[in-house]
């Protein structure tokens, strides 16, 4: 009996198989059809068992993954079968860039050459995105929609180099204007032309204030004065003093209060620069 398969169209099969819930769980299948024939070339009509085994070696090698599919229909000399119906194709499968698929009908021995699987095979490693315990991205990763990291239960997210971000961050929060003390204005509100508001906001943990504001009566503003006043959440564990002047600095209480710790002999007070982590 002569028996020919036609991978090519198992290849197209198990692409679609795979890509079509690129945005649900996937599929732990891949798609092969194959056609089998008499010596004459006849296509036949039959029931066969069919095992087929995946090896790390086109020749040799160990098999690392195989199942036998007991009752394959043939009809007019072609069969089609999920492969991994039987044994689970977990993706630790696909683990190494050669893999090769052997094919054995019955008891005969096993076809000759075995067939190397290529990107469609490979394409199945998009399981590990869901529940991925690990791995490596040397390229480039485009996100169209939302990146949510959870620290709490899968650790902390480590970036080596740059991060891009065009839209918001998802625990983050926009751009808000900031409550002033009495006695102070957004130098905006009092003189319009392009001056930055005087506005905070929080991503992650960490607080950013920007901006400028002066004393409406134009006097010097004296120590210890609260210019403006941080909501809770919006507020460091301790207080917190960043140096603005060689002669002055501006703290942050733990009460929300924002003040310049000496004079600053000037009537205005810069925001620009400040950051300070709410956790401990």
């Amino acid at each position: 009996m002569k028996r020919s398969f036609i991978f090519s169209l198992a290849l197209i099969c198990a692409g679609f198989v795979i890509l079509k819930s690129a945005h649900t769980a996937v599929p732990q299948l891949i798609n092969y059809q194959g056609r089998m024939t008499h010596i004459a070339g006849d296509p036949l009509d039959t029931t066969v068992s069919i095992t087929f085994t995946i090896y790390d070696d086109a020749t040799s090698g160990s098999a690392v993954w195989t199942e036998t599919q007991a009752a394959v229909t043939v009809t007019e000399g072609l069969f089609n079968v999920p492969l991994g119906s039987v044994t689970p194709l977990v993706d630790s499968v696909f683990g190494d860039t050669s893999r090769y698929l052997g094919v054995q009908i019955g008891g005969d021995t096993e076809l000759s050459p075995r067939t190397r699987l290529v990107s469609a095979g490979y394409a199945f490693r998009i399981g590990t995105i869901d529940g991925a315990t690990g791995g490596t991205i040397t390229g480039d990763v485009d996100i169209q929609s939302k990146l949510t990291v959870d620290s709490a239960s899968a650790g902390d997210a480590q970036i080596a180099g740059n991060l891009t971000v065009s839209g918001n961050i998802i625990g983050s929060t926009s751009w808000t204007s900031l409550p002033l003390g009495a006695g102070y204005q957004d130098e905006e509100d009092a003189h319009p032309g392009g001056w930055q508001r005087v506005e905070y906001r929080k991503i992650g943990d960490i607080v950013y204030l920007r901006g400028l504001l002066h004393k409406i009566d134009h006097a010097a503003i004296p120590s210890n004065t609260v210019v403006a006043i941080l909501p809770a959440g919006f507020r460091p564990p301790e207080i917190v003093g960043f140096s603005m002047a060689s002669n002055w600095r501006v703290d942050v209480r733990t009460s929300g209060d924002i003040f310049p710790s000496v004079a600053t002999g000037s009537e205005l007070v810069f925001l620009d620069g400040i950051t300070f982590s709410t956790s401990p």
